[in-house]
């Protein structure tokens, strides 16, 4: 194999490897359809089941007083917006919102909006059936697998590639051994090897070991150096802080795998360029 038949060869791969993420989008984005509407599904079965066992229900003299008590509390003291503080409109705006559930449920023996948003969130929570955790891993096996067609081909380079002496590398040589040999023994520039592509191509495999070894959470006292490093693609990673202040890594857009392809493909390109 030569270096044009080696960068043909890579990117029809990189082509495969694309068209492989967007399936992937969009196989989630049918789930996402097909999940919300089971969580639809089952909050309305929950409001009729609701419905039914209220049927006949009618107040008491207690519930009847308290009724009355929140029917005058909704009409009484009512913002001004032009005068009224916009946090305070808010707090406004919630205790409304407390009060008229409650004044459904004493008036009719269930809350339908209750029901509703707490039967949909416990779907989505609770249901054998959330795809959650499944987009979750998928995002980060694809990562994987793109890092090791990376790796993969930074091997097939170095041996396809004249070399300086004999040296076998070690039979599963890591990425920065490849660097070295790739330097010392075929005579790829350092300028290359040192590249904003390898920068980036490393702070893959940066994220990839924390997937692999640490479960996508980057610790606290690390969190500094991961802003640091994924700052030129921070708005493609769709990632959360818990109450430790750790970083859970939970989704890689498909932009962010176009990218890390892009920058392969440039890497790649610039060391066929320099030895032909």
């Amino acid at each position: 194999m030569d270096l044009q038949e080696f960068l043909e060869n890579f990117k029809s791969h990189t082509d495969i490897l694309q068209n492989y993420v967007k399936s992937q989008k969009d196989f989630i984005a049918e789930e996402k359809k097909r999940f919300n509407q089971l969580a639809w599904k089952y909050a309305n079965k929950e409001l009729a089941s609701a419905k039914k066992k209220s049927e006949g229900y009618k107040p008491n003299s207690e519930q009847l007083k308290r009724i009355e008590e929140i029917k005058n509390l909704l009409d009484q003291d009512k913002p001004d917006p032009n005068t009224t503080k916009e946090e305070e409109i808010w707090a406004h705006i919630l205790r409304c919102t407390h009060l008229m559930s409650e004044l459904e449920f004493l008036e009719y023996g269930y809350c339908e909006t209750e029901i509703i948003a707490q039967s949909y969130n416990n779907y989505y929570e609770f249901s054998e059936n959330n795809f959650m955790m499944f987009e979750l891993y998928t995002s980060r096996a694809t990562l994987m697998l793109v890092y090791s067609i990376f790796e993969f081909y930074l091997k097939v380079l170095y041996d396809i590639l004249p070399k300086n002496e004999l040296k076998k590398l070690d039979e599963r040589p890591n990425v920065a051994q490849m660097k070295e040999a790739l330097e010392k023994n075929c005579g790829i520039e350092k300028s290359i090897l040192d590249s904003s592509y390898w920068y980036f191509l490393d702070t893959i495999r940066y994220l990839r070991n924390h997937i692999v070894h640490n479960n996508g959470i980057i610790k606290s006292k690390e969190v500094d150096e991961f802003n640091r490093k994924t700052a030129t693609f921070a708005d493609k990673i769709n990632w959360g802080k818990d109450d430790n202040g750790d970083v859970h890594i939970i989704e890689l857009s498909e932009a962010f795998f176009s990218m890390t392809i892009e920058n392969m493909l440039k890497f790649f390109g610039e060391i066929v360029k320099s030895k032909q």
